[in-house]
């Protein structure tokens, strides 16, 4: 991941969409660029506080693998 990119999370209960594909941000969240006019959307949604902003990917069970959390981490 570059400078000019940050790993993204939403808050939890809220969707937050991407501007371009007006697809709502992974609950897992996903690496968008920090700068240009796309950047600026997200800096937005920073400053609002309906995300949480990493300059790295987190190794965290609570945002790496929340779908494991819901199923009691065991695959049937």
């Amino acid at each position: 991941m570059s400078a000019e990119e940050k790993f993204l999370v939403p808050r939890p209960g809220l969707i937050v969409r991407d501007p371009r594909s007006k697809m709502p941000l992974s609950e897992m969240g996903d690496v968008k660029p920090w700068t240009g006019s796309e950047g600026r959307y997200w800096r937005r949604r920073a400053n609002d506080g309906d995300i949480i902003v990493y300059d790295e990917k987190p190794i965290t069970e609570a945002v790496y693998d929340r779908k494991n959390l819901k199923t009691g981490g065991h695959d049937k």
